[in-house]
């Protein structure tokens, strides 16, 4: 089974990457998305979550995941706890996936995560494509979710590791400022080019 990590800044198009390879039949693992369920469904990691960042987090005396949020993404120190927190966790569940993806006969495992390099998931994958926009599309299209203010979209790019460090550590770069077409037109390059024989 080969395994492929995806990475890239805030609304770049990762998981639109993501969704194009299960659609070739690709098993795909959302390690955001799965993050966030580990802080909902385990009471250890919201204990320890709450010990650390105090009342600011808490709606009721229930972890309220929206003031997590702004404050985990607040600050490198606030980010740094969470995430220390989450991807060790993390790490061992993707290689469960793995394993059950496997067994299951797929010729291709896929994880989205937008801090795949800064987790130091490098070692899990045998290649790692960087979904690459500038700052302006980014901001663009993480508004139209109506998710997150502007200001805490800024916040969160000025966390993220740049592009052009990322690129030191991946093995491919789509550059994602064109159009829809565009974009999924690279990305049926790129998989004609290296994956086409797995499937």
């Amino acid at each position: 089974m080969y395994k492929i990590g995806i990475t890239g800044g805030i609304a770049s198009g990762k998981t639109t990457a993501a969704i194009f390879f299960q659609d070739k039949g690709a098993f795909i693992f959302n390690a955001d998305q799965e993050a966030k369920s580990i802080i909902i469904s385990d009471k250890t990691v919201q204990n320890k979550i709450i010990k650390y960042y105090g009342n600011q987090v808490i709606t009721k005396n229930n972890l309220d995941l929206k003031k997590l949020g702004k404050v985990a993404f607040n600050s490198k120190i606030n980010q740094k706890f969470l995430n220390n927190l989450i991807w060790p966790i993390l790490k061992l569940i993707i290689k469960k996936k793995m394993n059950i993806a496997e067994i299951n006969n797929k010729n291709i495992f896929v994880v989205d995560a937008a801090l795949l390099i800064e987790a130091n998931f490098i070692e899990l994958f045998d290649h790692i494509l960087l979904i690459s926009t500038t700052e302006k599309n980014r901001i663009e299209r993480a508004l139209k979710r109506k998710i997150i203010s502007k200001n805490e979209i800024k916040k969160r790019i000025s966390l993220q590791m740049k592009d052009k460090e990322k690129e030191n550590n991946v093995n491919y770069t789509i550059y994602n400022n064109g159009s829809e077409a565009d974009y999924y037109e690279s990305l049926e390059n790129y998989f004609n080019k290296y994956f086409s024989d797995l499937i």
